[in-house]
């Protein structure tokens, strides 16, 4: 769970730098928080879901560059990380 906190304030000081360093700069954060309840023939089962997304677009020259990530937590056991990144022109 630390090292999960670790990435996300990694994560958030990056957008913040990068918008500190190129007025051109947009971008965003955001966070989820979901519940799921399922009672399907007499399994129960209760699941708690996070997530913290951001993403920050940004101009290289010629082309523009976004980067998304995410970072989701399933009911504290298990954590995916998802990047992904999109290049295009003027």
């Amino acid at each position: 769970m630390k090292k999960n906190l670790f990435v996300a304030a990694a994560a958030v000081a990056f957008l913040g730098s990068a918008v500190a360093a190129n007025a051109q700069t947009v971008g965003h954060i955001g966070a989820n928080y979901g519940r799921t309840d399922l009672d399907v023939a007499g399994l129960n089962a209760d699941v708690d879901t996070w997530q913290v997304e951001g993403a920050v677009r940004f101009d290289a020259g010629k082309l523009g560059v976004q980067i998304d990530g995410a970072i989701t937590n399933y009911d504290g056991d298990d954590t995916s990380f998802a990047t992904t990144g999109h290049v295009n022109t003027k």
